[in-house]
């Protein structure tokens, strides 16, 4: 029984790498990672796993080790599935939002996406939080873009981004939503609206102002 036991890490390591179907190859290093964590056999089997042939896998091993640049490919694989892409992308943004990953990792996972404007909505939905939490040179367009998005969690999750990084190019699509249907939206845009305003200064801000009547947004002279 000893023996046997013993034995238990490699064989669970070799069914982790050799079992035929991704789901089946995942049941073992889920095992390794609840029972096994951090000994050299886990370690080498979700080394092993970062090349699997399904990205299924490689996204599990790259988000259970913490391997940024595996998670970087797969959210910029246009070959891959949108879900996919973006739950890779969702491990990047946390990582973002604890500065655990650096400004380069960053750019070359969104280069792809900022020029793309046609992307499913979970993939849509990450990239608009990512250029709310990422100072990229180029994210506002694509975020004005995404306000337009025919998804209202994807709209609010780019209004939010737009309060955090717009500029003054922006205030035409938040206007726009004073027209949502949705109450949350419109607020969402009211709020970011502020927030631009206040970003800008007194200096820079010119005649931008906010005003609600009636539940309109608008932009007018300050007195």
């Amino acid at each position: 029984l000893r023996a046997a036991y013993a034995a238990l890490p490699a064989r669970l390591a070799a069914r982790a790498k050799g079992e035929p179907t991704p789901e089946r190859r995942r049941v073992f290093l889920e095992h390794l990672e609840r029972k096994l964590w951090g000994q050299p056999v886990q370690r080498d089997a979700f080394a092993a796993a970062l090349t699997d042939e399904s990205p299924d896998i490689r996204l599990y091993a790259a988000a259970t080790m913490g391997v940024v640049d595996t998670l970087v490919d797969l959210a910029r694989d246009t070959s891959l599935a949108g879900e996919l892409r973006a739950q890779a992308l969702g491990y990047i943004n946390a990582r973002i939002a604890k500065r655990t990953i650096e400004r380069a990792q960053i750019e070359t996972a969104l280069a792809p996406l900022i020029e793309t404007r046609e992307l499913e909505a979970p993939l849509a939905l990450e990239l608009a939080k990512a250029l709310g939490l990422y100072p990229h040179p180029r994210g506002e367009e694509p975020l004005i873009a995404l306000v337009g998005y025919p998804d209202d969690a994807v709209q609010r999750a780019a209004i939010a981004s737009l309060g955090e990084r717009g500029t003054a190019a922006c205030v035409p699509a938040l206007l726009a939503q004073r027209k949502a249907f949705e109450l949350g939206t419109g607020n969402g845009a009211r709020d970011a609206l502020q927030k631009v305003r206040a970003r800008l200064g007194p200096q820079n801000a010119g005649g931008l102002a906010v005003a609600e009547a009636d539940g309109a947004l608008a932009v007018v002279e300050e007195s």
